[in-house]
Formats: structure tokens, sequence, C-alpha cells
């Protein structure tokens, strides 16, 4: 994954919100965290493609673009006329599933960390509150308000906690990334399924694959508690081979882990593919697909359960 960052405010032309008591100023805090979690990224082998500022937002914007990245960060500090005003808020394009899911890493990881008041991610929309960075890279864009400057006790936290904050972020970037890119055989340790054996979820080619993402199994299990009684799946994770030989596309979320689908059961109450989606729309599974013929149900993690319900199709 390769990612640009871009902490806020060209010293040389705007510094950015500034504290009146103190005069410690936005820019200067953007550029230490900044730099921090370019270090952390980097020894966490994240590709650091970009660490950019410059007054114009458009120039920012097409540097971003030019390196191809994948993911942008735009790094600032909130300020208000309140000073009472405080805590940590991020932003993300309103119609971006993928930046509402960073967005919720990186903020997740900020507060958990610091213990800032949590502000909540927040999505701009183009024409109302749209922010310029968010609506003009061609990556997954977020903007961090880390704390407001003009606060008393955020400002000691922006002026003592700038590695804390900045491994924060970092350690948010590398959570998105693993809900993007699958899971490790080594990940199946963290949560073990009450009611599904490894033999229904791993590959049924025959070669022993069951890389299958613990919040897959979990969220199962509460479909299966929801419903109140067994139920059995046709197939969960798939190596690359064999997902080829049944006609997966290639970058299947049962090749990541991510999938299973669930055979309709002949409950009074569930013996329909549409009422099987239904509880599945209840439990919040990203992703659920509707097969009334061939009498299953897919559901997904896909983004690690951050939009339920919004990848939705009928075959």
């Amino acid at each position: 994954m390769r990612v640009f960052l871009n902490p806020g405010h060209d010293p040389s032309c705007d510094p950015g919100a500034v504290n009146k008591y103190s005069g410690l100023r936005e820019c200067d805090v953007a550029t230490k965290v900044t730099d921090l979690v370019e270090q952390y990224l980097v020894a966490a082998g994240v590709e650091v493609v970009g660490n950019y500022r410059n007054d114009s937002l458009g120039q920012v914007c097409q540097e971003s673009n030019a390196s191809n990245a994948d993911v942008f960060i735009s790094i600032h500090c909130n300020a208000a006329a309140n000073e009472q005003a405080n805590g940590t808020e991020t932003w993300y394009h309103a119609h971006s599933i993928s930046g509402r899911v960073l967005a919720d890493c990186i903020q997740n990881r900020i507060v958990g960390s610091i213990e800032t008041t949590d502000r909540g991610i927040k999505g701009a929309t183009p024409g109302v509150n749209g922010l310029y960075v968010l609506n003009n890279t061609n990556a997954v864009a977020v903007l961090v308000e880390l704390a407001f400057i003009s606060n008393s006790d955020d400002a000691i936290l922006l002026t003592e906690n700038a590695d804390d904050f900045a491994r924060a972020i970092a350690c948010g970037v590398t959570d998105y990334q693993a809900s993007q890119s699958g899971y490790s055989e080594s990940t199946t340790a963290e949560y073990q399924s009450k009611y599904f054996s490894e033999a229904e979820t791993q590959c049924h080619c025959g070669c022993g694959g069951n890389k299958v993402n613990p919040l897959l199994l979990k969220m199962l299990d509460k479909l299966r508690e929801m419903i109140g009684g067994p139920l059995e799946l046709s197939c969960a994770y798939r190596c690359p081979a064999h997902n080829e030989e049944v006609g997966g596309v290639p970058d299947s979320q049962h090749v990541l882990g991510n999938a299973a689908d669930v055979l309709v059961p002949g409950y009074s109450h569930c013996n329909t593919a549409e009422q099987l989606a239904w509880y599945a729309e209840q439990i919040g599974f990203d992703g659920i697909g509707i097969y009334p013929d061939s009498g299953f149900v897919h559901v997904d993690v896909r983004d690690g359960g951050k939009s339920p319900g919004v990848y939705r199709w009928v075959e």
C-alpha cells in the first residue's frame, strides 16, 4: 500500500491556527506528527510516497495523484472561538466507503490511545461541507483534526504527545490495510467459532487452507444465534486455485477469508434466501448476495463490519 502524507499549512504562507497564550502553531504540530507517522509507517513496511505540504491545495492534490498513492492523509489541528471545544475528529469524502473505514480506523486508534474527546468521523459532502483535498485526490483520503489547539488541555497533548498521535495514526493505517487485504493463517486463533468447525470453513478442494477472518466467524455465530438453530455453510475460504476452478473473481472475498455462503435453513421463520438475507442484514454484514435458485446467501465482512448492507445483490 502506498501512502501520501500532507502536513497541513505551509508556515511560509499560513501557519494555520495558533494558540493565543502559548504561541503553539498548527503548522509546527502537523510537521512533527507527520514526520513521526512516516517513520512508523516505514518501520511497519508501508511505502510512504510523499510527505509534502504546499499552500496550494491544488498542488498538494496533483503531487498525491502523480505518486499513485492508495491512501492520502492530511494532518491538522482544530481551533474554535469557544476555548472549551476539544477533541479529535477525522473527515472523509462522504461518498467513499473505503474513506469511512480508514477514518474510523484512525479515529479509534487516536481516541483509544490518547483518550481525547471522541468527536467522531465526519463525511465531507462536495458543495456542502466538502474539503478540497478529500474531493480532489484519487487515493482513499482522510483529513485528521488531531485536537483543538485553542483548548488549553488539548494544546498540552499536542505539545507533549506528538509521538502518541503519530503512532496511533500509523496503527490506524495498518488496521485499514489489514481490513482490505485479508488475514493470515495466524489470525484465525483470535476467535474460535462456537458453532462452525474448521472442516466447514476450510477450502473444499482438500488443500487444507483455512484463512478465515475472525470477524466473519464471530458474525456467523451471531447469525446462527439470532435465527435460533443450526446453519450449514456451502463454502467459506477458497484458495486461489479452487476459486478460479469454481469461476470466482480473482479478488473474491472468499479468497481473502472475508466471506461465507450460508445455505437456507428449513425453519418456518427462515426458509427462503430473502428471509435469510434479512437476518444477515440485522447482524450487519457488509456484503449480502441473495441466490434464491441455488438456495444460499453470500455474506461477507469486506469493510470490517463498517458498511452494513452496502454491498447487496440478487442473482
